[in-house]
């Protein structure tokens, strides 16, 4: 029984002994691992900073190359630059050449009179060119439509010759030099270049025919000017400002050509008239009435433009000086329309009195009050 207790005081002292050690033995490994971690820490910061220089190494040697890359860009632009200039400076003065080459070309034909127009009344396509005039109508032709005769300068195929400039066509034979074309071919040195150019036969003016007898009348022109050439014109009924009425063949003729046609710009004139034009259709007319009227009331009549009454009753009705009455379809007909008509506005003018005696002042006053 002793030896038994003994023996178990014993065990226990050794797992006390044995938990020591190992509370050592633990200890110590810790401070190595914590030892190791301080080790590698350094060295990881060693590492960070051996390559954070390479770092900066490495973009410091792209800065260098980069700006060496510029620096021989820079010159191969000033080179480019240079050598743009001058091919423009080149251009430049082969179209100054060239320029001058024309220039000197055309002087010379202007004034030998060689260069190939075409005269401002002539159009392509065998036709002359149509003409624009503008043409004053009455407001009261306007309103009642009409048909006028105007006149002006024309220039007309002579009725003598027809037009050929010749009394008969076996007068008139095709021009050798140019074949009847009129125009020549010719080729123009300008500089370096040779141009081609179409100018006027010298022979034949253009023509293409040369003529051996001339017409009496327009002397081988084919064309007389007439000073009081007359036209008709029809003007419908109601035609608006600025309407264009056409009439065919009457521009001003050519040899050769089809004549153009005269083309008529409407405007209304109403100087000499008491109506006048308000817009496209209505009209305004102006009456003058006095002072009693415009107080008591009053009844007139209008003669309108094609003879019929209009009346106008504003009995038991006073009037303010400028007012405007409106009559409904009194107006302009409407353009192209039968049944439609504008509308006529009549102005009130009232004419006051000069003085009143004493009597007529104290009998307006008490009237008034």
């Amino acid at each position: 029984k002793h030896s038994i207790t003994q023996l178990t005081a014993f065990t226990q002292q050794d797992f006390k002994m044995a938990e020591i050690r190992k509370r050592k033995d633990g200890k110590k490994r810790r401070d190595v691992n914590e030892n190791k971690d301080n080790k590698d820490k350094i060295n990881d910061k060693n590492v960070d900073i051996d390559k954070k220089e390479m770092i900066k190494k490495t973009i410091g040697e792209k800065k260098r190359l980069i700006n060496n890359e510029m620096l021989k860009n820079k010159k191969q632009i000033k080179v480019q630059n240079s050598d743009s200039v001058f091919m423009v400076l080149i251009l430049l003065a082969f179209f100054v050449i060239l320029f001058l080459s024309v220039s000197y070309v055309v002087i010379n034909q202007v004034v030998n009179g060689r260069v190939h127009t075409i005269h401002k009344h002539y159009a392509s396509h065998g036709r002359t060119q149509d003409e624009l005039i503008e043409l004053e109508i009455p407001i009261e032709e306007i309103y009642l439509g009409s048909k006028i005769t105007i006149t002006l300068p024309r220039v007309r195929t002579c009725p003598t010759c027809g037009g050929l400039g010749a009394p008969s066509e076996s007068d008139i034979t095709v021009c050798s030099e140019c074949n009847g074309q009129g125009v020549k071919t010719v080729l123009q040195q300008m500089g370096m270049f040779r141009m081609e150019q179409r100018i006027n036969c010298p022979v034949c003016g253009g023509e293409g025919t040369k003529i051996h007898k001339k017409c009496d009348r327009c002397k081988g022109y084919g064309l007389l000017r007439d000073q009081e050439y007359k036209i008709d014109i029809t003007v419908p009924r109601g035609i608006p400002d600025g309407e264009k009425i056409v009439i065919p063949n009457e521009a001003n003729s050519a040899k050769g050509k089809e004549n153009g046609d005269l083309i008529c710009i409407i405007k209304t004139t109403d100087s000499r008239s008491e109506f006048k034009r308000k817009g496209q259709y209505d009209l305004e007319y102006e009456i003058t009435i006095s002072l009693l009227e415009a107080l008591v009331g009053f009844k007139k009549s209008i003669i309108h433009m094609d003879g019929h009454e209009v009346v106008i009753d504003r009995r038991n009705t006073v009037t303010n000086p400028f007012e405007i009455i409106k009559i409904n379809n009194e107006g302009l007909s409407v353009y192209n329309s039968i049944y439609q008509y504008g509308d006529l506005y009549v102005k009130i003018l009232i004419e006051f009195p000069d003085s009143f005696s004493l009597q007529e002042k104290s009998e307006l006053q008490s009237l008034l009050e």
